[in-house]
């Protein structure tokens, strides 16, 4: 008994807080013990029966919270079952429990446990605090000056701005950081703020150290923002994992956004965390993903789709991250990312010879210009002098080359097509001179002068100019697909239907390739014209293996079989194939959607989506009358007037009268598109995480990520403070903060 006092004793207010209204929920599964002829274990219904009952997983028996926490040693001494002893037979725990809640001394600790969380809670309630009118006026300004307090982290943390300075003190002439700089600046119009900068009652408790900053920012990354996100998607019992590598300073991080349909029938897409990974083999990430989910308190068995790259270690039909993951989830149907197979058809249908030269030497002579600034001087010169005459352009004349994402780079050769007379120009000038640019007629090596003549040789090529022309015009098809798949409230079927209608245009295209060539020779020839460049086509030869060789009466034909024709045939055919998987995905499915469906629709278009997903449905049996009646609705409706997306789809559909339609319909909706959304997060990893930052924590990075990446939340402070409070409770109640 004395044991049991001391180590009870030892347990902060806090501590017995947490135990007596915070405690972890049984797990899903309980372990059985056989007793009386059967298979026993604890009915979680007690806890609601009995609020004050804790029930320990790793004893499999139960407690009376408040008895075992707030019981004197002189009262408990003669106590045993549910105070002293856990109590394990439930054959006999309701009689237990029964007998137990009429007891004085239960119902006198169930009283304490009360008024010590109201005392937490609220310690203005408390008596001694209302007796001294000068402590209310001190828990005033200390809430005010914590309110400040975070209002500077928040600040900070959604700006995605470092924290830390030289020398971290506010009395320092030299840079005190961010955090302390702006808490300067609001202490000159704040008189409160500043007594607590410059003259604190107590020098160890100024809320103003490193491990109070990271304290409010755990608060507001994990309490708030990622809580809440939980809190949906538990509401929305479906949700889909997207999951994507990147890595920062020789450092493998794991980038995690979670996709369900919240309560207004939106599809979300939200970033939850960063893990760290020391490999990256399947097993790893495998392992890294299902205990996170367990961490947020998610369950496997609501997991409903996958989203990753195409990389094997997460695609692997045998070991992948995809398979694994199906291993212990069936239904966690994975979908290869839209974004990534888009970017794969444009690099597969660049591999055509003459288009692969021709992005190679834009590659080369990008890097070539942009890796010297007095280059790149002297084509902004000759670009400026070369627009419109009173014109201040100042777009630069070529752009960056993206290395990974083609579909980056339309707007990249657009402006390269559009600044090929200035390049031409550009290259002469560096080996022949020009009085026009006297600045940049010197001190060019003759490493410089090799180079120009090289790319000025590439430039003057007909040939090159075709391509280009092509290339710009031809990917265009694909500019508004590229933005619109990587959308996060995209759904599978809208991404399909985008598909196919640039499928089908590029079809219209080869079907018309005369008239299509003719534009992209004529535009060509006009580029030549400006940049004085003569139309010609390569020697045509008997044998020829290393270009294409066709027999043609002119250049315009010549360039339409070799590289028109060629670059659609990929296009199109890259295009089917790539992203069959994805229509085969949605096939059982799409004949939900009131824009598919027509008088010969029946209940067989859903039939395989039906069984797949016969477990999560209300009520399978009757989702051929739900058919019926889904589809009788909308066949009077014209196809303008009905709903044309997945989430307005939802809208529509009433889940009272509906219940499976509205499932199989949410079901659809959570199906990952892409994975961009972790992409995104890898971009603001980036850009927290630069060369001056590479040494704080994964806790620290997630949660800045977390409130950086959700800069339109509106975070209430005060309840921000609240929670700071409970969870990090201080002895300074006469210091110089203090409880709210």
């Amino acid at each position: 008994i004395s044991d049991i006092c001391h180590t009870v004793g030892n347990l902060s207010n806090a501590e017995k807080i947490s135990f007596l209204f915070q405690h972890v929920p049984p797990p899903a599964v309980l372990p059985t013990t056989f007793s009386h002829g059967c298979n026993r274990k604890f009915n979680i219904s007690w806890l609601t029966k009995y609020p004050w009952l804790r029930y320990s997983p790793k004893l499999d028996a139960v407690l009376c919270g408040p008895c075992a926490l707030l019981l004197r040693e002189v009262s408990r001494k003669d106590k045993g079952w549910l105070v002293n002893r856990p109590f394990s037979n439930w054959v006999k725990l309701s009689e237990v429990l029964q007998n137990h809640s009429k007891l004085t001394y239960h119902r006198d600790a169930v009283q304490s446990a009360d008024v010590l969380k109201i005392s937490i809670e609220n310690p203005a309630s408390r008596i001694d605090v209302q007796m001294s009118s000068s402590l209310q006026s001190q828990m005033a300004e200390n809430k005010h000056i914590l309110r400040q307090i975070v209002r500077a982290v928040l600040f900070l943390a959604k700006q995605g701005l470092a924290f830390r300075g030289d020398k971290e003190d506010i009395h320092s002439q030299k840079n005190p950081g961010n955090f302390l700089a702006l808490l300067n600046t609001f202490a000159e119009t704040d008189s409160v703020l500043h007594a607590h900068l410059h003259k604190p009652r107590a020098k160890n408790a100024t809320y103003l150290s490193p491990t109070t900053q990271n304290d409010i920012i755990n608060v507001i990354g994990y309490d708030v923002i990622r809580a809440g996100i939980t809190t949906e998607v538990k509401k929305a019992r479906f949700f889909s994992v997207l999951a994507d590598e990147v890595s920062s300073h020789n450092v493998e991080h794991l980038a995690l956004c979670l996709r369900f349909v919240d309560e207004k029938c939106d599809i979300r897409e939200e970033f939850v965390t960063f893990v760290k990974l020391e490999r990256v083999r399947a097993s790893d990430i495998t392992t890294a993903i299902i205990n996170t989910l367990e961490g947020l308190g998610l369950s496997l068995n609501e997991l409903r789709g996958q989203g990753y790259d195409g990389a094997a270690t997460m695609s692997g039909e045998k070991s992948g991250v995809q398979k694994q993951i199906r291993d212990r989830q069936p239904k966690a149907v994975y979908t290869h990312c839209a974004g990534h197979s888009l970017n794969l058809v444009i690099v597969s249908s660049c591999s055509v010879p003459p288009v692969q030269n021709c992005i190679d030497q834009i590659k080369s002579l990008t890097l070539w210009i942009k890796s010297s600034p007095k280059r790149e001087g002297l084509l902004k010169a000759v670009y400026q002098r070369g627009v419109q005459s009173g014109s201040t352009s100042t777009r630069a004349p070529i752009l960056n080359v993206c290395i990974t994402r083609w579909v980056e780079n339309i707007d990249g050769w657009e402006r390269f097509s559009l600044s090929h007379p200035f390049l031409v120009q550009m290259c002469e000038v560096i080996i022949y001179g020009n009085s026009e640019f006297e600045a940049y007629n010197d001190a060019w090596s003759p490493e410089d002068k090799r180079n120009a003549l090289a790319y000025l040789k590439a430039l003057e090529s007909f040939e090159f100019v075709y391509v280009l022309i092509a290339l710009q015009r031809s990917l265009l098809y694909l500019k508004e697909a590229t933005v619109k798949l990587q959308g996060q409230s995209q759904d599978i079927a809208y991404g399909i239907t985008t598909i196919q209608r640039c499928c089908t245009e590029l079809k219209t295209l080869r079907a018309s390739i005369d008239s299509y060539s003719h534009r992209i020779y004529e535009h060509s020839c006009r580029v030549a014209e400006r940049s004085g460049i003569s139309v010609t086509m390569p020697r045509v030869t008997q044998r020829q293996q290393h270009r294409p060789n066709p027999e043609s009466n002119s250049v315009e034909d010549y360039f339409k079989y070799t590289v028109t024709i060629p670059f659609l045939d990929h296009l199109i055919s890259d295009l089917s194939s790539r992203f069959d998987l994805h229509t085969k995905r949605a096939a059982s499915l799409q004949g939900l959607l009131p824009t598919r469906i027509t008088s010969d629709s029946s209940v067989q278009d859903i039939q395989e989506a039906a069984t797949f997903y016969a477990d999560d449905l209300p009520n399978a049996c009757i989702v051929d009358e739900e058919f019926q009646l889904w589809k009788s609705r909308w066949l009077s409706v014209p196809q303008k007037d009905r709903p044309q997306t997945l989430s307005e789809s939802l809208r529509q559909c009433c889940p009272q009268s509906l219940p499976n339609i509205f499932v199989l319909l949410k079901l659809f909706a959570t199906l990952p598109l892409s994975s961009c959304s972790c992409e995104r997060s890898a971009s603001a990893l980036r850009r927290l995480n630069n060369y001056l930052r590479c040494t704080q924590t994964e806790e620290r990075l997630s949660a800045l990520a977390l409130i950086h990446s959700n800069y339109e939340a509106q975070i209430n402070v005060d309840q921000v403070c609240k929670l700071f409070l409970e969870k990090f409770p201080r002895r300074i109640e006469r210091a110089s903060l203090l409880f709210m």
